[in-house]
């Protein structure tokens, strides 16, 4: 109810670890997963106007996400050792955008994101080693309007649903300003660094390439 003094949150977290050998001295891997369930509550309470205190309550604002990452490691030879590892972060929540301007204002917000990772260090002679890397990151990302099966309670959701402040009060009702907005980013990224060791100096040199495409709109 809007007079609820505790209004319910939980937090749960579950997760594992596996690793270890594929291949004796030869193959190892290393997996993690994560799952956050977060199930939490705005409360709001207009002031200055009594007519609009049916306007109040408490209003759902969950959370729900995921992260995994994987690694694998293989030794091709003993001047060659090799990894390869992938990261995920999945997520999405309700809740207000910016500051607290309920009982609207509200916002589904969702990412994607994703990165893999290979390496190999190659030593050719004592003094002299070889470091590659390539990375390659994608990043998508949605700001959207919610709909009533999302915040059953909150007004003015559907339709055009322009932001109207009403004067003297803590009551905005409408859609966020944050929305709607979208973005798909990606990254590939090439270093490679030598190093060589003569006498009692070491130099380091390389290069590096970035190629960082991406896409993206903002509804205004």
């Amino acid at each position: 109810s809007a007079t609820d003094p505790d209004p319910f949150f939980a937090r749960r977290n579950p997760g594992f670890w596996l690793s270890g050998p594929i291949k004796k001295d030869k193959l190892f891997f290393f997996f993690n997963f994560e799952h956050q369930n977060q199930g939490s509550a705005v409360s709001f309470q207009p002031t200055n106007l009594a007519s609009l205190s049916a306007l109040g309550g408490n209003f759902l604002s969950p959370y729900v996400g995921n992260t995994l990452s994987a690694k694998f490691d293989y030794r091709l030879n003993d001047k060659h050792p090799l990894f390869a590892r992938y990261s995920h972060d999945g997520n999405s929540a309700l809740g207000p955008s910016g500051g607290a301007a309920l009982p609207s204002n509200w916002l589904v917000n969702s990412n994607w994101s994703d990165l893999t990772t290979f390496g190999v260090t190659s030593t050719f002679t004592p003094n002299l080693v070889n470091d590659f890397r390539f990375n390659y990151q994608y990043w998508h990302n949605r700001n959207l309007f919610p709909t009533s099966s999302d915040c059953a309670g909150c007004v003015g959701l559907e339709g055009l649903a322009p932001q109207i402040a009403i004067y003297g009060t803590n009551v905005t009702v409408g859609h966020t300003s944050n929305a709607t907005q979208g973005r798909d980013l990606r990254q590939f990224q090439f270093n490679d660094t030598m190093s060589w060791i003569r006498g009692n100096h070491r130099i380091r040199y390389g290069g590096e390439i970035q190629f960082t495409p991406g896409t993206g709109f903002w509804g205004f």
